[in-house]
């Protein structure tokens, strides 16, 4: 996100930081700039004008059709297809010289749910810009991978908070091209939990009021059907958000209904092994719910 890495901001810095230690650069060996020393592969090579346009698979080229024929599944989850792009003239392929590991990330792979985690501290810098303090945590899950979705999680302390989890879902709708769900939620909700979340959709959501939309016509991501199938009428159709937080002045009304689980010791009545069998029949959400009393 933008958000935290500006245009212009140091990277690798921001790559070293993170782990520690400086990122160590090495001269490229056929173009004029630097590659990470330590890289596994190294593909050097430069972008052509865009008079040199390519497409990006034969059939597509013999269609002369974008986003007709299939290419490769992409992050959101639908098949990518196939677009006239910029040509990349590689100029050399260089790697370690001892056992270089050829690995890259699958754009629809799990192990892409640990690059949210940049992502995620890039909506709590925004939240954090319009409202200091407000979104206490963020999620975004599998599902809402990259571009997909957020989940905040809000705690609004004072009646003036009211209305500033609506300035944060519009910035993130607004923030991130091709963002399609933003939801806000309160404390008592766990947000690493799709049920809990949608429990608070479902009672918590006041369809004539919670429900926040951008206009359309905004640039989003050519990678979802959404986006193209809009594109006649000005692209992007806007995404939308949901305020599932209680209102702060009748928050009481909202309590959840609580169980005493933490005072009920199934050891008295069933052996570690019982237990553990009747655990781990139980669903993610029972889990959850069990742990909280609710």
């Amino acid at each position: 996100m933008r958000t935290i890495v500006g245009h212009g901001s140091d990277e690798l810095g921001i790559a070293g930081a993170f782990q520690r230690s400086p990122i160590e650069i090495v001269k490229a060996k056929t173009v004029d700039t630097y590659s990470i020393a330590n890289s596994e592969i190294v593909i050097e090579g430069y972008y052509e004008p865009h008079s040199q346009n390519v497409w990006e698979s034969d059939e597509a080229e013999k269609l002369k059709q974008q986003t007709v024929v299939p290419f490769f599944p992409e992050w959101e989850g639908y098949l990518g297809r196939s677009w006239i792009v910029r040509k990349l003239q590689v100029t050399a392929i260089t790697y370690r010289k001892v056992k270089p590991i050829f690995h890259t990330a699958m754009a629809r792979g799990f192990e892409y749910a640990g690059y949210d985690l940049l992502r995620e501290a890039g909506f709590i810098e925004m939240a954090d810009r319009i409202a200091p303090g407000i979104v206490v945590d963020v999620f975004v899950p599998i599902s809402m991978q990259w571009g997909g979705g957020v989940i905040f999680q809000v705690r609004k302390s004072r009646a003036q908070d009211e209305g500033f989890q609506r300035n944060i879902l519009a910035a993130a709708l607004a923030n991130a091209p091709g963002m399609r769900l933003a939801v806000a939620v309160d404390e008592d909700v766990d947000i690493y939990n799709a049920d809990d979340v949608m429990w608070a959709i479902e009672s918590r959501v006041d369809p004539d009021n919670d429900i926040l939309r951008l206009p359309r016509g905004q640039r989003g991501i050519a990678a979802q059907p959404m986006e193209v199938r809009q594109r006649g009428v000005g692209g992007w159709e806007g995404g939308v958000a949901f305020d599932a937080t209680k209102p702060f002045n009748e928050a009481w009304k909202f309590e959840r209904g609580p169980y005493p689980s933490d005072q009920v010791d199934l050891k008295k009545w069933l052996t570690e092994e019982q237990i553990s069998a009747v655990r781990a029949q139980q669903s993610e959400y029972a889990r959850t719910c069990a742990k909280r009393g609710w």
